[in-house]
């Protein structure tokens, strides 16, 4: 008994780790995206959003993105654990 809820932590940290990587590794692919699409931008289109802004929205949503990401794929893999 102590060795399933031994191993049911294990496995609870390494779901954990495995999430937050994949979730840190999409983020710094948004933001790079992100990046290229801003940078190309033409000057109308920067006098359209203030750096503020961009800066702002594009924190908030990739945050969100990430957070999203880390609570599914925990979702997704704890329940077939909690299934056994």
């Amino acid at each position: 008994m102590i060795g399933i809820a031994l191993l049911a932590m294990l496995v609870a940290v390494a779901v954990s780790f495995i999430a937050s990587r994949v979730s840190a590794f999409l983020g710094s692919d948004l933001r790079l995206s992100l990046f290229r699409k801003v940078s190309s931008f033409s000057n109308e289109e920067y006098n359209e959003f203030s750096t503020a802004s961009l800066i702002t929205r594009s924190t908030n949503d990739i945050q969100q993105v990430q957070m999203f990401t880390v609570l599914l794929l925990r979702m997704v893999f704890f329940a077939p654990i909690l299934g056994i």
